[in-house]
């Protein structure tokens, strides 16, 4: 019987250390496992992080991919009005200049061109028709440096039997203008065109006596009341013009002056 509880309390004892070598291993295990979830928890957040990483680059790069196919986009169309503009700057030049003018830019210079005269005249678009009407053909007068120069300019059209051209020499004598004003104008045209002032002298002798009227019916009431010297010339904006000798001329110009605005304004872009 005593043999039998002392064996009884050996192996009480025996899982008694068993039960505490179980508590000490699943301690140990709890431990790894807090380590572990720990970890996992780390993992987690670095996943979580890096996932928003990855959600803002990838915001970026799609914002990035739409400005690029904008810019793209633009650049077409650039390039297509750049095209468009060049295409259109030959039509204009080719409307521009007319035969006569074009043959003799070919002599370059040996003739001394200067410039052109609707070259030098900037005028305001509202009175573009006018001030052309008013030149008339005088329009496409070429700029000189000389008489001489352009005694030269005339023998080549004679010699290339070329139309008819008009010339300017560029150290013109300044006419004096009329100090009489009618009543009842816009304006002198001169006073609507701007140049540079080596040109000055040219535009007040060519405008000097043009007077800028609302319309026909003014300007040729004003033709039959005002004191009307010899080169007296009333023009409309829409470019009617009432010569010193009644005559009335009418119609559309070649609309030089706005073909050479449009030039500048292309060039400007």
């Amino acid at each position: 019987m005593q043999t039998s509880l002392e064996a009884l309390e050996r192996k009480e004892a025996l899982l008694i250390k068993d039960a505490e070598d179980s508590k000490k291993v699943l301690g140990e295990i709890d431990l790894s496992i807090r380590d572990v979830e720990g970890s996992l928890r780390d993992r987690n957040s670095e996943a979580l992080l890096l996932s928003e990483k990855k959600s803002v680059y990838t915001s970026a790069v799609s914002s990035l991919r739409e400005k690029i196919e904008h810019l793209r986009d633009e650049l077409s169309k650039t390039k297509e009005d750049l095209a468009s503009n060049i295409s259109r700057m030959g039509s204009l030049k080719e409307l521009v200049l007319d035969a006569p003018t074009r043959e003799i830019l070919q002599e370059g210079s040996n003739l001394h061109i200067v410039t052109s005269l609707s070259d030098i005249l900037n005028v305001d678009s509202e009175y573009e028709k006018a001030v052309e009407n008013a030149l008339s053909e005088k329009i496409n007068s070429l700029i000189l440096k000389t008489l001489a120069d352009i005694e030269t300019a005339v023998s080549t059209l004679k010699t290339k039997g070329s139309g008819r051209m008009s010339f300017i020499p560029l150290d013109s004598r300044i006419m004096d203008e009329s100090s009489d004003v009618p009543a009842g104008i816009i304006g002198r045209a001169v006073d609507f065109v701007k140049v540079d002032a080596e040109f000055a002298g040219i535009a007040k002798n060519l405008l000097r006596n043009i007077f800028i009227v609302k319309d026909l019916k003014t300007a040729i009431e004003l033709h039959s009341t005002f004191n009307i010297q010899h080169s007296t010339v009333f023009v409309t904006l829409d470019g009617e013009i009432v010569e010193p000798s009644g005559a009335v001329i009418g119609g559309e110009g070649r609309g030089v002056l706005k073909r050479k605005r449009e030039l500048r304004e292309i060039e400007e872009l």
